[in-house]
């Protein structure tokens, strides 16, 4: 599995996918300050499975109906910062092949996996 993280990514996130094997392609290393509908459009193209912490994505996906190949909502506040990184290595451990063709929320306690009907 692919996987691109939008600059407002936590680099934690970025860093604990790499270290478990995944191919991750981070925006504030390649092109910080990237449009959000330019990234969506990347991460679709090259099939990879988007993870962000900005809502905006969602906006794009359900309300404007962008095409997408997975898109990974992390909502986890900073005070709990260190949840990320248990909750993102749960999520791809027992829930990788859920991912592409939906809209995951992840939440400090909980996650949520909507598979999208477009």
């Amino acid at each position: 599995m692919l996987f691109l993280a939008d600059e407002s990514c936590d680099a934690l996130i970025v860093r604990t996918l790499r270290t478990l094997g995944y191919d991750v392609i981070y925006i504030a290393e390649v092109i910080p300050s990237e449009a959000d509908e330019n990234i969506l459009d990347w991460a679709n193209r090259d099939k990879r499975i988007l993870i962000t912490e900005d809502r905006d994505f969602c906006e794009l996906v359900f309300r404007d109906k962008k095409p997408t190949y997975g898109v990974v909502l992390v909502r986890i506040p900073a005070p709990h910062r260190e949840k990320k990184q248990v909750q993102i290595e749960m999520i791809v451990k027992d829930h990788l092949e859920e991912l592409s063709n939906a809209m995951t929320t992840i939440k400090p306690n909980s996650f949520k996996i909507r598979p999208l009907p477009f």
